[in-house]
């Protein structure tokens, strides 16, 4: 067989697989419909219990999920070959669409995306969402986190939301706009206090609001303050410590892989301790040149 003769053979197979794939593709998409009208008709809370008797993985339903969505949208990217690049074309589309910039090699379910935190589609049945929104000058910021808590959080799932002491009244009426209560309060303990425009005070304690639908059902012996030696700020003007974070995850999962997600990952602080710790995690970034920094600094821990 010539060089011509194989070049058309190959031509042949890949429409052959193009129609295969497309064909899988489809029928994901009709799981997906049925997994989502199963979702509306369960009562709260289980539709993660459904999806163990129907024996569907989490992260396999949040998939076929999101292909239901994109073949609703009309779209097909003849250059997937796996559903795993057919779901991570049409967010890189859906990005293109809303006008928001592609700041480097894309992710896949696991990382940090450039995207907006209010319309991203997040995974369901959060284990955590850890977060350090930009209290200082968007303070809706909160209540985003609140929206994303509500819908994706698991039933004994945690929001652990970072701000200002003069923004703790903003965190907790953002963090239970959508059905969750604050359950406790943390800290974050600087050995320095820093003096801050706002008030005349000089800031050392970091708060943490912690919310959630109902206590962990497992008994936890969680510190509510870590005092901190310090601080880096050479990837990110809010760059966070990652010890407190490490500290708190660790202590909080309730099972051996929690999926965790950071709706403002900034320089990516939440998804580097995740990494480290074997978590899953999912974040957003809407600034290009800290999403290219956040998912470097992922890369060298995993």
């Amino acid at each position: 067989m010539n060089a011509d003769a194989i070049a058309e053979e190959v031509r042949t197979l890949e429409v052959e697989f193009q129609k295969g794939l497309r064909k899988s593709i489809d029928i994901a998409a009709d799981i997906g419909e049925h997994l989502e009208r199963a979702k509306l008709e369960l009562p709260h809370g289980q539709f993660e219990p459904w999806l163990r008797k129907a024996g569907v993985a989490k992260t396999t339903a949040h998939t076929y999920r999101a292909v239901a969505r994109f073949r609703r949208e009309g779209r097909f990217p003849t250059g997937a070959t796996t559903l795993r690049q057919f779901v991570a074309s049409m967010k890189r589309a859906k990005r293109a669409e809303d006008g928001v910039e592609d700041g480097g090699a894309p992710v896949e379910e696991h990382g940090v995306h450039l995207a907006d935190a209010a319309t991203f589609a997040f995974p369901d049945a959060l284990d955590i969402i850890a977060t350090d929104p930009p209290w200082a000058k968007d303070t809706d910021a909160f209540n985003v986190v609140g929206k994303i808590g509500g819908d994706r959080l698991a039933e004994d799932g945690l929001v652990l939301c970072q701000c200002g002491n003069a923004s703790v009244r903003e965190a907790i009426e953002g963090v239970t706009s959508n059905g969750l209560r604050v359950l406790w309060t943390f800290g974050i303990v600087y050995p320095t206090s820093r003096p801050q425009s706002r008030g005349g005070f000089a800031n050392g304690f970091v708060p943490v609001v912690v919310a959630g639908r109902q206590r962990p059902k497992k008994k936890l012996l969680v510190s509510d303050v870590f005092r901190c030696d310090g601080f880096d700020k050479t990837l990110h003007p809010w760059q966070q410590a990652e010890a407190p974070w490490r500290y708190w995850l660790k202590e909080l999962a309730q099972r051996p892989r929690i999926r965790v997600a950071d709706p403002y990952s900034g320089s990516g602080t939440i998804g580097a301790v995740c990494a480290e710790l074997g978590f899953e995690f999912t974040g957003t970034e809407s600034n290009p040149k800290h999403h290219r920094t956040a998912n470097k600094r992922l890369a060298t821990r995993s």
